[in-house]
């Protein structure tokens, strides 16, 4: 994974675009108006030429509402707390790498502080959802607690849920008493367990399609958008927010004013603003972990020691907080992928598990699943033997002895 992501860094060749948005005006009120399509096309533009004629055409338009409206937009909790979503959480909040995460997790269960950590289910037991409910109430208030107790479902394809999700194990233990160095992952842990049982936030959402034309109820084949968003409750945001990835910003409300349908409007200023497409950034560790429970590699309990061995062994090495493969993890990858593809292949654990579930069920036998695991992996074996021994011998040929006449 880490080796394709920075191949396709090395691979990317970026391109530059334009986008083009207006500031307008009514009443006094401004507010920000994005090309959202013209003749029905995309409206990102590849030259800037073709934009500064748009630009010229708009600079002696009129602009007016087409239609507005407003709709409130729930937002629901995630869900407590699965072995990588901690991980990743960590990572983001505390700049934890993931086996010191499991490292502060494993003593905060080993204190009673928090259920099981190593686990990928997301269910709650009864009994610690009726004491969140109680808390919820007596602390927030009634508004603050769904009707009925939030069920999560995992999306994870492989999950097993062996354990409930990672929570407190008493959520009376409030994170201001805990001491020591797991306070912090404990506090992170309280919160988005009690943020997952509460109610949730509630956002006014406007939206308006602004058209400009040479006469007003004449528009040019285009369309402009205005958004806006406000909070109208706070929900389990007012316990819990999940920590923001490297680079990106919190996102912001924004209001619109109150626009009615045919209201026209005054061009304070066109924005033309000029980007270019980014190269996929490299793995964060937290990063690498929710790519390996994405595509089923691993379990639980051996994330963190994955990365960690990655690293001890000098595969991959952080920079900046990224992993960035080293030469010899290069050349390793290289060398597995061409000589054990099927092994190697994303979806192999998943296909595994597959066939020992069908051991369980009795499907099929042990011996069968070997017999038909070796038979194609044991000539693979002597292939690869065989290029890593000549190989070997190439490095290890004797260099030709050298005389040199004496010195006097």
């Amino acid at each position: 994974l880490v080796v394709e992501r920075e191949r396709e860094i090395e691979s990317f060749d970026p391109e530059n675009y334009w986008t083009l948005g207006l500031k307008l005006t009514v009443d006094a009120e401004e507010f920000t108006a994005k090309l959202y399509q013209i003749k029905g096309a995309d409206s990102t533009f590849k030259t800037r030429d073709r934009l500064d004629k748009l630009v010229e055409l708009l600079s002696q338009a009129q602009f007016w509402v087409g239609n507005s409206g407003r709709t409130v937009k729930s937002r629901h909790p995630l869900p407590p707390f699965t072995t990588a979503a901690l991980q990743q959480a960590a990572s983001k909040g505390l700049g934890l790498s993931p086996e010191k995460t499991m490292a502060l997790a494993q003593t905060l269960y080993e204190q009673g502080l928090i259920t099981y950590m190593r686990t990928d289910g997301v269910s709650v037991a009864a009994e610690a959802q009726t004491a969140s409910r109680d808390y919820i109430t007596r602390e927030h208030g009634a508004d603050y607690l769904p009707s009925e107790p939030p069920t999560y479902t995992v999306k994870t394809a492989n999950a097993q849920e062996a354990h409930e999700a990672i929570r407190p194990t008493d959520i009376h233990r409030l994170p201001q008493g805990a001491k020591g160095d797991g306070a912090a992952l404990y506090d992170l842990i309280w919160k988005r367990f009690m943020a997952s049982q509460m109610a949730p936030a509630l956002y006014s959402l406007t939206g308006a399609v602004i058209y400009a034309g040479k006469v007003q109820g004449q528009p040019f084949p285009m369309e402009f958008r205005a958004q806006g968003r406000s909070l109208l409750f706070d929900g389990f945001l007012k316990v819990y927010q999940e920590p923001a990835d490297e680079g990106d910003g919190a996102e912001r409300d924004t209001t619109l004013p109150l626009l009615t349908e045919n209201q026209p409007l005054k061009l304070v200023t066109p924005q033309v603003e000029e980007h270019q497409t980014r190269a996929p950034a490299r793995y964060t560790e937290a990063g690498l972990v929710q790519a390996l429970e994405q595509r089923g590699i691993g379990r639980p309990s051996t994330y963190a020691s994955m990365v960690k061995t990655v690293k001890d062994k000098a595969y991959v090495k952080l920079s900046q907080k990224r992993l960035v493969p080293s030469e010899n993890g290069l050349q390793l990858c290289d060398f597995l992928t061409t000589h054990f593809a099927g092994v190697l292949a994303y979806d192999y654990t998943a296909r595994l598990e597959e066939q020992l579930d069908g051991i369980a069920a009795g499907d099929t036998t042990r011996l069968d699943v070997l017999r038909g695991f070796w038979e194609g992996f044991q000539p693979q074996v002597v292939k690869a033997t065989e290029v890593a021994l000549a190989k070997l011998k190439g490095h290890s040929a004797p260099k030709p002895l050298m005389l040199h006449t004496a010195q006097e």
